[in-house]
């Protein structure tokens, strides 16, 4: 499953590391991670992340790999 996850503020580029392979796009303050999550616990395994580093979440949506 192709998710993107938005959160608040530009990440580091050791940030971004942790994030891989996911891909970070910025744009106005926000930073997404794009990429395909093979299910639910890998994807809980970035939100889990996302918590303990106090990074604001702003949204978690599932894109069709068509759009």
């Amino acid at each position: 499953m192709l998710y993107e996850i938005r959160v608040k503020g530009m990440m580091t580029p050791s940030l971004e590391k942790m994030f891989a392979p996911l891909r970070c796009v910025f744009e106005l303050g926000e930073t997404s991670f794009i990429g395909d999550l093979k299910d639910q616990s890998e994807l809980f395994g970035v939100l889990k992340k996302i918590r303990d580093l106090n990074i604001v979440l702003l949204s978690v949506n599932r894109v069709n790999k068509g759009e």
